[in-house]
């Protein structure tokens, strides 16, 4: 069991979303714009999907209005402030940097009745500033938080109590093979 809740977005084939369910990760994202560079089409997803059991899934619509009614998905991920209330179970997906705080308050104060939950997209080289604000934030909104994380800023992060974590899934290196090097390490530290 995972020590706090897990995101894995960006998932483009089987082996990095069963890994990931197999580990205990609560969410599953997959790029469902076709603009995306991880984008996965309908079918693709309902093929992967059909080998998982016990996640929740993600369809990241990013910034456009992108259809996804072909799509089985639990949420639909956007980083359009627009968007969200165009949208059943949205989360929305913000960066936080230390000149953006408070926009970034006003924004989840004025959508976070809207919303499933909030990503906070953080640079990593930024957490020791931001963990006063973040912890804040973790006070009153439901926030995950993205970083590129290693077992020092993990450990910053998750003592500010957020609601989970965000990771990124591996492009294949061929079907079946995959590197989960990074997705590995973090849960890993995460395994409870």
């Amino acid at each position: 069991m995972l020590s706090t809740r897990v995101i894995l977005l960006n998932v483009t084939n089987l082996s990095d979303a069963r890994y990931a369910a197999g580990m205990g990760v609560d969410y599953i994202g997959f790029a469902i714009n076709p603009v995306s560079n991880h984008f996965v089409t309908s079918e693709d997803v309902n093929t992967i999907t059909n080998w998982l059991s016990g996640v929740s899934l993600i369809g990241d619509i990013g910034s456009s209005v992108a259809s996804h009614a072909d799509y089985k998905v639990d949420y639909i991920l956007t980083d359009n402030q627009e968007m969200v209330n165009q949208l059943e179970e949205p989360i929305f997906s913000i960066p936080l940097t230390g000149e953006s705080v408070v926009d970034v308050e006003a924004i989840l104060a004025s959508i976070g009745h809207q919303t499933s939950f909030f990503i906070l997209r953080l640079d990593a080289k930024e957490i020791d500033t931001l963990l006063p604000v973040i912890k804040d934030f973790n006070t009153k909104y439901k926030c995950f938080i993205s970083a590129e994380f290693d077992n020092e800023n993990l450990n910053k992060i998750l003592s500010t109590n957020p609601q989970g974590i965000v990771l990124y899934g591996s492009h294949e290196e061929k079907p079946g093979l995959s590197n989960y090097e990074g997705i590995a390490d973090i849960l890993e530290l995460l395994d409870a």
